[in-house]
């Protein structure tokens, strides 16, 4: 009788030590899984405009790329906003013609020098032209033009760095059209009659897309120029 009880109460033991087992095994294996996985694998990007995604006409530019391009980031990783330095590994990791490479300019000063680099910038260089092109890491808003720029009235009162906005892709992709042989127009903005100086906001987007603007009076200068392939009247 005390045997058949034993039997009994053994087998649902036995039972539960094997799925535990199991279970404890299979867990491992997830774990081994999830860290073989590359970084930032399980990331989504949740915001409203995917500010931190790479897009289609990105992606589909640097499949067209015929050179090779370093992205030169004078700062060291460990400073940088952590969402920049996620942007960058992918965008590293889109094409074989593009590398990001990280250069602190404390520790390799003479590093800088070569490439002619200052701190808080990046630097796109074409390797086939020696073309580059440059913009800073970060900056305040309304002050700057950068990749990353912070509310300045909330660092003012409490000390503190609060990202207002994240435009690494529009400011690479400037740089990346810059040295790649992308062609340059030019704007004009008549001068002389009382025109409304143009919004700072408008000319740093047309200065990002690489336009070359420029001011013209007509009367003096004898007429349109002929390089002009915009001209703009803000009265």
């Amino acid at each position: 009788m005390e045997n058949r009880k034993y039997s009994s109460v053994s087998r649902p033991v036995k039972l539960l030590t094997a799925v535990t087992a199991v279970a404890v095994v299979l867990a491992i294996l997830a774990v081994l899984v999830l860290h073989a996985l590359p970084v930032g694998s399980l990331e989504f990007d949740m915001t409203a405009n995917e500010l931190y995604s790479v897009t289609p006409l990105t992606k589909s530019k640097l499949a067209a790329l015929t050179d090779f391009l370093e992205v030169r980031v004078f700062a060291s990783e460990s400073s940088l906003d952590e969402h920049l330095v996620k942007f960058l590994n992918r965008y590293d990791k889109l094409s074989d013609k593009v590398s990001v490479t990280y250069i602190d300019s404390v520790k390799e000063p003479a590093k800088m020098s070569e490439y002619g680099g200052e701190d808080n910038s990046i630097q796109v260089c074409n390797t086939a032209t020696a073309a580059v092109s440059s913009f800073a890491i970060s900056g305040f808003e309304g002050q700057d033009a950068a990749a990353l720029l912070y509310d300045y009235s909330y660092y003012y009162m409490y000390g503190q760095l609060n990202l207002s906005s994240f435009d690494a892709e529009g400011r690479l992709a400037s740089a990346i059209d810059a040295v790649t042989g992308a062609q340059q127009r030019t704007i004009y903005y008549t001068t002389g009659h009382g025109e409304t100086t143009m919004a700072s906001s408008l000319t740093l987007l047309l200065n990002k897309a690489n336009y070359r603007q420029a001011t013209v009076e007509l009367l003096t200068a004898g007429g349109i120029p002929e390089d002009c392939d915009l001209l703009i009247i803000n009265a």
